[in-house]
């Protein structure tokens, strides 16, 4: 399953990023006090792909939060944010 990572500066294009590596990098990754990852998605992504993918991370035991952050006034402004637990 893909889903475009948001880019960090302007003018730049979304990654696409295998939600499996996920799941990789957090085993890979020394557990930190909380065990909290944060990741966020384009707005490019469908509402549909990321229940898919929330759904995917749950079934493998991760706890998922999906928030739409709003970094301008325009509507369109936006990037969802995902915190694993």
């Amino acid at each position: 399953m893909e889903i475009k990572i948001a880019p960090m500066d302007l003018g730049q294009e979304p990654q696409v990023l295998q939600i499996e590596s996920l799941l990789q990098k957090q085993a890979n990754k020394k557990e930190d006090v909380q065990g909290i990852q944060i990741m966020y998605f384009d707005k490019q992504n469908s509402n549909k792909d990321l229940q898919k993918a929330k759904a995917f991370l749950e079934s493998k035991g991760k706890i998922v939060y999906i928030n739409e952050v709003r970094y301008g006034l325009d509507a369109k402004d936006f990037i969802y944010e995902f915190r694993i637990l």
